[in-house]
This record gives C-alpha cells, sequence and structure tokens, in this order.
C-alpha cells in the first residue's frame, strides 16, 4: 500500500492548523503509512509551537522556511522533506472527508493528479476543480457536480494530489511566483503539457474556511502587487504574443496602482528563461491545452489556437 505525505503550508494560520490536523488522523480509515509536513512559512502567531504541543507524540515534520517564501515555494520545501510515496497537498484551515485515504488510493495512479472537491465549511458551496481564464490567467471554480471522476484544468490549492515522484519530476510549483496567486493554475497547466492528467473526484471532500469578503478585500489589497507579478509571469510562460499582449494591457487597465511595480519583478526575473526551457522540454504546447478543453476568452469568446 502506497505511504502518504499530508503537505501543509503555514503562514500564521492560528487554531486552523491544530484542528486540521485532528481532522486528518479523525477521518483516515486505513493502516498505510502517513505522515504530516508542515512548512513554517514565518509564521509569527504561536501556532507552530501550539502544534507541537498537541501532537507530542505524532510523526509531525515541520520544516522552518528562513526567508518569507510564499504558498507555492513553501509547498515545495515541505514536499522536499516529504518521504510518502504520494503527496496530499492542502491548506492549515481543513477538514478532511471520513475514508479520504481510500478514496484517494482507490483512483491514484503515477499518470494522474487529482482534484479534491472543495466544500465551503460555512456556505457549502462546492468547487470541483477549476478552469483556466484568459487572459486574465487565473481561475474560476467548476460549479456543476460532475458525473463521476472526469478531467478537469486546475486542481485546487486545498486538495491537489500526486505521487511524489511525478511532483519532482515537474520541478514542484514554480519558484518565480511570488507570496501568492498563480501557483496553482501553472502547475496544472505545466502538468497537462507534460503528459499528466488532472481528474476531478467528487467523493473526495475537504471542507475549507473560506475568508469573509470582507477579509479577502483586505488581504488582496496587501497581496495584490504580487497577485498581478505572478499572472503576468503565468502569461508570459505560456501564452502567444497577441494573448499576452491583451493580458499585458488589462494588467495595465484593471491594476494601474500595481502594475508599473508588478512589471518591474518581471522584468527583474528569469520569465524569459524559462519560458525557453519549458518550450524545449514540455509534451505538449499551450495550444494543445487550448485546444484540448476549447479555452474561451474572459468574456467568452473563442480563442483560435494553432
Amino acid at each position: 500500500m502506497p505511504s502518504l505525505s499530508v503537505i501543509i503550508p503555514a503562514h500564521n494560520e492560528g487554531s486552523g492548523l491544530i484542528e486540521t490536523v485532528h481532522s486528518i488522523l479523525r477521518t483516515r480509515s486505513l493502516r498505510s503509512d502517513l505522515e504530516i509536513v508542515v512548512a513554517d512559512d514565518m509564521s509569527d502567531d504561536g501556532s507552530i509551537e501550539a502544534l507541537k504541543r498537541e501532537f507530542p507524540a505524532l510523526d509531525l515534520k515541520i520544516v522552518t522556511a528562513t526567508e518569507r517564501l510564499g504558498v507555492g515555494r513553501a509547498r515545495n520545501l515541505a514536499a522536499r522533506a516529504a518521504q510518502g510515496d504520494i503527496l496530499f497537498i492542502t491548506d492549515g484551515h481543513v477538514q478532511f472527508c471520513e475514508a479520504w485515504d481510500a478514496i484517494l488510493l482507490k483512483h491514484a495512479s503515477p499518470s494522474l493528479i487529482l482534484a479534491a472537491t472543495i466544500t465551503d465549511l460555512t456556505t457549502r458551496f462546492s468547487g470541483y476543480g477549476c478552469r483556466l481564464v484568459i487572459p486574465f490567467m487565473g481561475t474560476y471554480w467548476n460549479v456543476v457536480p460532475p458525473d463521476g471522476v472526469q478531467p478537469v484544468q486546475v486542481a485546487s490549492s486545498a486538495g491537489t494530489i500526486i505521487y511524489r515522484e511525478a511532483f519532482h519530476k515537474l520541478d514542484g510549483y514554480d519558484e518565480g511566483m511570488r507570496i501568492y496567486g498563480g501557483a496553482e493554475p501553472e502547475f496544472s497547466l505545466r502538468a497537462w503539457l507534460s503528459g499528466l492528467e488532472i481528474h476531478s473526484v467528487p467523493s473526495l471532500i475537504v471542507g475549507h474556511q473560506f475568508k469573509s469578503a470582507e477579509t479577502r478585500k483586505d488581504l488582496t489589497a496587501v497581496r495584490r502587487v504580487f497577485m498581478v507579478h505572478n499572472n503576468l509571469r503565468f502569461g508570459l510562460l505560456y501564452l502567444g504574443e497577441e494573448m499576452a499582449l491583451r493580458m499585458i494591457r488589462l494588467m495595465a487597465w484593471e491594476f494601474p496602482v500595481h502594475a508599473s511595480e508588478a512589471f518591474r519583478m518581471v522584468d527583474d526575473s528569469d520569465v524569459f528563461e524559462r519560458r525557453a526551457h519549458l518550450e524545449k522540454t514540455l509534451t505538449h504546447s499551450f495550444s494543445w491545452f487550448g485546444n484540448r478543453f476549447g479555452i474561451k476568452d474572459q468574456a467568452g469568446e473563442a480563442i483560435v489556437f494553432g
């Protein structure tokens, strides 16, 4: 039976981190080896110390960042320390469903990434993976329950399941992404273009404590420049020239306060060297992905891919 590693990036998760670990342990149903790996992304709220006190005897592995990494890079840090055959990448404020490990192992395959269903613990809204929004390079939730296990474009941050070997062959999440935003769709797209598939598993449910509208607004205000940078980076890695120009104009129009700094960050990065590397190593092109899913732009207009 494959061994499992649950990967949790954590930055000031408060009591949510303890509740998450209790949920993971309480709902498992099999005797497969399980470790929980937490990447402490410079928390200063005492949550990591409280976690250690709560689980003194647990096989709990905590790796500590020496600088603020952000979500994607923190996941990479934890994944490098993980020993399980399969990684369950999630968040620090979730609840796992009953028998999550049995459901996971029923569907897991080295050639697949599984996308868990994410359910808001307050509203009961459910998302069945996500789809890419072009040229903004963000995502929309899939809200219609699929008829069984079905391919989806993007796996969410709170429920991405992948074999550890496959994760490392992909080189994990893009280390060029800053703090927050863009990591999940870029990783998922790269997985598809590398020959993997992502499948939504409706019965594998992760309850997620979604932030309130006010909290999201405050956090977005702090993170906006990073989000704009990450979306720009994402687009420049994969889009053709015409669509990339549309993306740049959109970002400058929508976020005039943050665009200048975001453009500077992109200019100082390795984005074009990274693009050249991807073009040489990926199995499929972005056009293949666009045609595979019949992607339209965010206005609902058809996109012609070469």
